[in-house]
């Protein structure tokens, strides 16, 4: 049995006033058991104002709130986080899996840093993803869509690299995308 709970800020609160929900999952007895490794996407800490209805006032308990995520990566998972936040950046330190920082600059502090100490960035340099592990490139993808689209096309990339799709698989399915698919509004903020 696999009990998940989940944490919706964006979401008006359940019968009993509480924002957690709470479900259990049972396992099909037939399939094996396997780990999937996890990936959590930390994006940024800005505006805890709109977070006051949840009583977080401030970006430190915004923090607080957010880092809950980083905090239960498991070992065979990875934190994926935005370096060009530097609060955000930070929170490395509180994985117990693996950390992927992604960005819009090779030259960032946390970046390179973390890669000096053989970690793993996704960069979004132009109109390319730039993918590295240490200091090795490891491949680049075109993007879609280049900035401010960019960043967020990066962190995709890093947390679907974190639980395991390959980089070919990744690079084949992002510049494989069709550009009618980006026609609507909605999906070029």
């Amino acid at each position: 049995m696999i009990t998940t709970v989940s944490v919706d800020l964006h979401q008006s609160r359940d019968r009993k006033g509480c924002p957690f929900h709470q479900r259990s999952i049972a396992s099909p007895p037939s399939s094996p058991t396997r780990s999937i490794p996890s990936s959590v996407i930390v994006t940024n800490l800005h505006d805890p104002a709109r977070f006051a209805a949840h009583y977080v006032n401030d970006t430190a308990q915004l923090f607080n709130v957010l880092r809950t995520q980083v905090d239960v990566v498991l070992p065979d998972g990875y934190a994926v986080l935005n370096a060009d936040c530097p609060e955000v950046a930070q929170m490395a330190s509180l994985s117990d899996g693996g950390v992927i920082l992604f960005g819009e600059s090779l030259a960032s502090d946390p970046i390179v840093v973390h890669l000096a100490e053989g970690g793993k960035a996704v960069i979004a340099d132009g109109t390319m993803l730039r993918v590295f592990a240490g200091r090795d490139e490891l491949t680049r993808i075109a993007m879609v869509r280049t900035s401010p689209a960019g960043r967020w096309q990066a962190a995709a990339v890093a947390a679907a690299w974190g639980v395991g799709i390959e980089l070919p698989l990744l690079k084949a399915g992002i510049e494989g995308l069709p550009e009618q698919l980006f026609a609507h509004a909605s999906v070029q903020r």
